[in-house]
This record gives C-alpha cells, structure tokens and sequence, in this order.
C-alpha cells in the first residue's frame, strides 16, 4: 500500500511539473536559461518558507510574487544621476527578502527551528581566519572577477553566464 501511494504522489509530482513546464512556454520562449530562473525561483521560496514546510513554502510563493510584481508595476524612474529600471531588480529583490527573512528567521517564516543533533556537551574548534598566502589568493580572485566586465562585451553570454553562476554561489 505505502508503495503504490510513493508511485501514484511521484507521477502526480511529474505531470504537474510537466503541466507548469507547458504553460510556461508560450509566455517565456525556451532558452539555455530557462533552469536559471526556475531553480533561483524554487530556491528562494523553499528557504523563505522554511525547509519542509508546504504552508510556508505556499506563504513565501506569494510573497515573493507579490514583491517581484511590486518592482514591476514601479517601472523606471528617472533621477538626477540617471534611470532606475525597478524590473530589473526582481531577482535582487527576492534575494533581499530571503536575507531579510534568514537574519529574523534562520529556519523561515513557517519552519521550526532544528533540533541538536549532537549531545549538547561537544564542541567544535572555531575555523582560524585565513592568513598569509590564502589573503592573496582571495584578492587575486576578487580583482580577477572585478577585472571580468571591463575585458568583456556586456552583451556576451560568457558574461551573463558568469553573473548567473555568482548568484547561484551567493
């Protein structure tokens, strides 16, 4: 019995993944992207809600959609030091929610907090801070990234891909 219900919740799982998938394509054309906002997306919400929290996860959908539609619906200001295109800050913004709810809620808005899996009586020794040659290796790869704009096309895909993959390590 638990067997056939694991099979029937994975195919319901899969065909409403495949469902979501057709009715994303017409207002999205398909792209090399495409993974890149859905798992971002996921990411987001999974972790604003709280880890194995179905509510949470449902709250944190809205709230991250109403938020993504605020920066829409504000559109471009102008400003004495230039334009403002508040679209283009959806993604910034959802990430400033998640940290946002992480400082006040380490575990989400509808997650409990975890449960010591170790006796209370072990400690473990604090990590060093780098020194020496490792403070050098992390400012040549931070002026290496800094330098990856100025020596490419902004309109590259190895930029574009590059800002994605930074985001995903963020």
């Amino acid at each position: 019995m638990a067997q056939e219900v694991r099979t029937s919740v994975f195919a319901l799982g899969a065909a409403l993944a495949g469902l979501g998938g057709a009715l994303q394509l017409p207002r999205e054309p398909a792209s090399l992207a495409m993974d890149i906002t859905a798992i971002g997306d996921a990411f987001v919400v999974v972790v604003v809600g709280g880890m194995g929290s179905i509510p949470g996860a449902f709250v944190a959908a809205l709230l991250i959609a109403e938020i993504k539609a605020l920066c829409i619906a504000l559109g471009e200001w102008q400003t004495p030091l230039g334009a403002i295109s508040f679209p283009k800050f959806t993604l910034v913004a959802e990430f400033v929610v998640m940290a946002i709810v992480l400082v006040i809620r380490p575990w989400g808005l509808l997650g409990r907090p975890d449960t010591p899996i170790r006796p209370q009586t072990a400690t473990v020794e604090p990590m060093t801070p780098p020194g020496g040659n490792h403070l050098y290796i992390i400012g040549a790869i931070v002026l290496a990234l800094l330098a990856v704009p100025l020596l490419v096309d902004s309109r590259s895909y190895v930029l574009v891909f590059g800002i994605d993959a930074l985001i995903a390590v963020l």
